[in-house]
């Protein structure tokens, strides 16, 4: 039977660690960046589940430190990234039937793993791969990963929730349905968060996606797929693919099936997206939903009642912080 109703408390934020001198979690982090620089993690696209070996192998040193290689990854070929849509197209009819509280128990265990099992390792990879200090890293890969995957449940269940009102004479229900087709994902460098944000709110709803990120974030995204793997993700919800966006795009923005676009980066990128789109709109089974955030510093304004100590800490951080990259 299929009867109950499912609700989703309203998260609260992923407590932040302060990493303290002399305390465990900042034992346990120096451990973890230990580990990641020894391993030099050989990232592969992960393609229906399975890890391919392209063999064009690119390198990636850490910013700070430039003679230290990271970390080594295979870019994709085209005919990965058409095996890429084809493996999300064949997983979305078994994604977009899964019932959803099945596919927000995956999201609910994911995040659980990135707060607890792999905290420090995301932590690691992220200070290594974007030179990000600890606090840095843990509000970025840890807090506001695992706050977005928990806020795709909640706001799941209040979406469905959302149905119109009835009569003794007529019974009306809404079924909201996923897009027909993939889902392109594209993030930028500056936050693991955001290729986090990205793939769980599109599959949340029961789309599936081919995820492109920048070379810069590659090793936490890596372990951020193994950890979807490990939650429950069905093979070919996600699908990752390293290597030249453009070369992915030119595939992906010409395809019969591209339903949509979740994009984070340059406005000119986005810009040329748009562009090439509209050129093949005659070709796409439906039209494509394009959501796009890009680049620019905001004004800020401060009310005669504010605090200006605290709004010049605020500004100070926003334009400092990780350099001034980040939102």
């Amino acid at each position: 039977m299929h009867n109950a109703n499912y609700f989703y408390p309203k998260p609260e934020n992923e407590p932040v660690r302060e990493f303290r001198q002399g305390t465990e979690e900042t034992k346990k982090l120096k451990e973890a960046l230990q580990q990641v620089e020894k391993d030099k993690t050989e990232i592969f696209p992960i393609i229906d589940g399975k890890e391919v070996k392209t063999g064009d192998v690119a390198e990636w040193k850490m910013p700070h430190q430039h003679d230290t290689v990271i970390s080594r990854y295979h870019k994709v070929r085209k005919e990965d990234v058409v095996k890429a849509i084809d493996a999300a197209n064949k997983a979305h009819k078994l994604w977009e039937n899964t019932h959803w509280k099945d596919r927000a128990a995956v999201l609910l265990r994911c995040a659980d793993l990135c707060a607890n099992k792999y905290r420090y390792l995301l932590n690691a990879a992220t200070m290594l791969s974007l030179s990000k200090n600890p606090f840095e890293a843990e509000i970025d890969c840890i807090g506001e990963s695992i706050d977005n995957m928990r806020y795709a449940c909640y706001f799941m269940s209040q979406i469905y929730s959302n149905q119109p009102f009835n009569s003794y004479e007529a019974m009306n229900h809404i079924e909201y349905r996923p897009l027909e087709g993939f889902m392109y994902v594209i993030t930028p460098f500056n936050f693991l968060a955001i290729g986090s944000f990205g793939n769980s709110c599109t599959i949340a709803t029961g789309n599936t996606t081919i995820w492109k990120m920048s070379a810069d974030v590659l090793l936490p995204a890596y372990y951020l797929m193994k950890i979807f793997k490990e939650a429950g993700l069905p093979d070919g919800v996600i699908n990752f693919l390293p290597g030249s966006g453009q070369l992915i795009s030119d595939v992906a923005l010409h395809h019969k099936d591209f339903a949509g676009c979740a994009f984070v980066g340059s406005t000119d990128t986005f810009q040329g997206i748009w562009q090439e789109v509209a050129k093949n709109i005659g070709n796409y089974k439906n039209f494509p939903k394009l959501s796009g955030e890009t680049g620019g510093k905001a004004f800020c304004f401060l009310h005669p009642s504010g605090d200006v100590r605290a709004a010049a800490v605020a500004i100070i951080r926003a334009g400092y912080a990780y350099a001034g990259q980040k939102c």
